[in-house]
């Protein structure tokens, strides 16, 4: 994902791109922003979608968030303009510079469906968040709840991009021969476990089994069921999940 970006980034912003559904992250360097404040103009940058299978691609002028620095009596704030992927609008909000650079994480909703869209903070929370609402938004096309919630341009496959979903559980096969997949065995508990090796050292077989849906990888564990349900919704996706460092079944 890339998108303008200030120098010595010390934060994270991102949102939903409201054509694709991808995740889009930037960068986001707070004190480098606010220095650069010209009286009566505000400081800003674009994040736009670069996903080449975005309907977004080859527009003139993108949909995209604007990151302002702005300056009042009160103070030196940040506004985050966002185009919405939920209702279609844009919608803003406005914190304290000092409050951004120091909370680990600040996110603000649809006022009409009241899911988060916009994300800015430590990089790992940003990611989460980003996880976490993509599944609301498909529980919410699950029941109906919203016709124009759209995840991805292509919408009619019954299962999930055969790359996608080969990623997915890729990297989760990976992070099991490692050690890092948690669930609720007791040798598979936290960091430390043997995790993914016998008694005599060697790789051991796979607990884990995994289910396609339609829009998700459901990975399970075979000897106490613990599971995830991992996003399969888009190349963004699996790619932001491809960078995790650990994953921990518990649903």
């Amino acid at each position: 994902m890339q998108s303008e970006m200030p120098d010595r980034p010390n934060r994270i912003a991102a949102y939903r791109c409201p054509l694709c559904g991808g995740g889009v992250m930037s960068a986001v360097d707070i004190a480098s922003l606010t220095r650069s404040i010209i009286p009566g103009r505000p400081a800003r940058f674009r994040l736009r979608c670069s996903n080449p299978d975005c309907p977004s691609s080859g527009m003139e002028d993108p949909p995209g968030m604007t990151v302002e620095a702005i300056s009042d009596p009160s103070g030196k704030k940040v506004r985050f303009s966002v185009p919405c992927i939920l209702c279609g609008g844009i919608h803003t909000a406005t914190i304290s510079s000092d409050i951004l650079a120091s909370r680990e994480i600040f996110a603000f909703p649809c006022p009409s469906y009241g899911v988060d869209i916009c994300f800015a903070g430590e990089i790992r929370r940003v990611k989460y968040e980003l996880s976490r609402t993509e599944l609301e938004l498909l529980d919410m096309m699950s029941e109906g709840d919203s016709a124009d919630v759209s995840l991805e341009p292509d919408r009619e496959k019954a299962l999930p991009d055969p790359e996608i979903s080969e990623t997915l559980i890729t990297v989760t096969k990976l992070l099991e021969e490692e050690g890092k997949v948690y669930c609720s065995c007791p040798e598979h508990t936290g960091p430390g476990s043997s995790g993914s090796e016998n008694g005599d050292g060697e790789p051991a077989d796979s607990r884990l089994s995994f289910e396609l849906l339609p829009h998700a990888v459901v990975v399970t564990c075979s000897r106490c069921g613990a599971k995830k349900m991992l996003p399969a919704v888009s190349y963004n996706a699996a790619r932001d999940f491809a960078e995790t460092d650990e994953l921990i079944l518990d649903e």
